[in-house]
């Protein structure tokens, strides 16, 4: 059993992110200890529930423990392996984190190359992970969601209503996207939901608001059961991502949670999850005509209650966790 975890979630955190999902649920399969030893990295300070390794260049000193799981690759490791590794996206690409930790993270992904014990389990999120780390295609587990989600009511009302969900921060923010579909005057709101800090990107929504005043609309923060409140029968997400190798290193989670929700979504067709169906998306290429093939594509069928259900069964954390458990145990 898993008795240790070292990973990026700060003690109090109350992220709901990948590595937090995952050992919830590994947790209650008993592939984790319902009190395993936690470490962190980061500015945050040591508390009786977690001890910070290092803020630089942290490291994890192994030797005393018996057996652990890593879930950042910016944590630096001992000798002895860890029983299960899990990296996500592409941190040495990771425009928001700070230039020591993109190397910190490419030693990691170098080492992961080079080989593991058989002892050791490795996961990822995505096929471009896979190869990034030299691993074969079924290490790939993708990112789940919440099957709770599937049941919250849509109580907006009928204007053409765009959600933009999640931070937004340069590098991987498609600004021009954002601003031509706000502009565009058949949509009625554009909702900005828990956008985070980003200077430039905060000078983005202030030109936005200038330029077409409460059209549009920022929220500082959401949380995912809310998100029911705002959509509406013509309302639809957009996911303004630009396609560069760090972008397509992620496994869109808000494509996940906005599936769930039963919301239409816009997207890059190239960052599309290939877990979920594309028939709620419209997904964009070069050259696309947005003025008229958007504003039709928005008024087909939305998703049904049973297609939301099924979508959640077949793509839950819970899911996703049986299928490492089974990796670590076997």
């Amino acid at each position: 059993m898993i008795n240790a975890i070292a990973w990026s979630v700060a003690p109090g955190s109350g992220a709901l992110n990948r590595p937090r999902r995952f050992v919830e649920e590994l947790v209650k399969l008993g592939v984790i200890s319902t009190t395993p030893s936690l470490y962190h990295h980061g500015r945050s300070a040591s508390t009786g529930e977690s001890t910070n390794v290092g803020k630089l260049y942290p490291t994890l000193a192994t030797e005393d423990l018996d057996c652990y799981a890593v879930l950042s690759p910016v944590l630096q490791v001992g000798k002895k392996e860890p029983r299960w590794i899990d990296y996500y996206d592409d941190w040495s690409l990771a425009p928001d984190i700070n230039p020591i930790a993109r190397v910190l993270a490419r030693t990691s992904y170098s080492r992961i190359g080079r080989g593991t014990s058989d002892s050791t389990t490795v996961t990822v999120n995505t096929a471009y992970m896979a190869m990034k780390l030299q691993l074969p295609l079924n290490s790939v587990v993708p990112n789940g969601v919440d099957k709770s989600l599937a049941n919250v009511m849509q109580e907006g009302d009928d204007r053409t209503r765009v959600i933009v969900l999640g931070k937004l921060f340069s590098g991987r923010t498609d600004e021009a996207l954002i601003r031509e579909i706000a502009e565009l005057a058949w949509i009625d709101e554009v909702l900005l939901c828990g956008i985070g800090e980003d200077k430039k990107m905060a000078s983005l929504t202030r030109q936005l608001k200038q330029s077409l005043g409460a059209k549009v609309r920022a929220i500082p923060w959401v949380q995912p059961d809310q998100i029911g409140k705002l959509i509406g029968e013509k309302t639809f997400a957009l996911i303004p991502h630009k396609v560069n190798d760090y972008t397509l290193s992620q496994d869109l989670m808000k494509a996940y949670l906005l599936s769930a929700l039963g919301v239409p979504i816009v997207c890059p067709q190239l960052l599309w999850p290939r877990n979920i169906d594309r028939e709620y998306a419209f997904l964009l290429n070069a050259g696309v005509d947005l003025q008229n093939n958007l504003a039709q594509w928005n008024h087909r069928p939305r998703p049904p209650e049973s297609w939301r259900q099924d979508f959640v069964d077949s793509n839950s954390w819970a899911s996703r966790a049986e299928s490492i458990a089974e990796r670590i145990s076997a």
